[in-house]
């Protein structure tokens, strides 16, 4: 996920900020999982980051993720039967 990407996600979990603090926090999000800022969080880290309950990670639920699914995008469950 890029900057803009990771922003939406992070948006969706209450995380509000300005352009300016959000390129700072992502840059955090990068160096703490050795990501490259210009390449963005792999899957293994967003992974890693959706776990971890520290101050450090953005601790999401199974279920919450799902229901993010859901609101990006109505047909998941969908899509995730088949």
């Amino acid at each position: 996920l890029n900057e803009t990407e990771m922003r939406y996600f992070a948006n969706l979990i209450g995380f509000k900020c300005d352009d300016e603090k959000w390129s700072k926090e992502f840059a955090l999000f990068c160096s703490a999982g050795e990501a490259d800022v210009k390449v963005g969080i792999n899957v293994e880290l967003f992974v890693k980051l959706v776990d971890d309950r520290s101050d450090a990670g953005c601790y999401c639920s199974e279920i919450e993720l799902k229901e993010m699914l859901k609101e990006i995008n109505p047909n998941a469950g969908e899509l995730s039967s088949r």
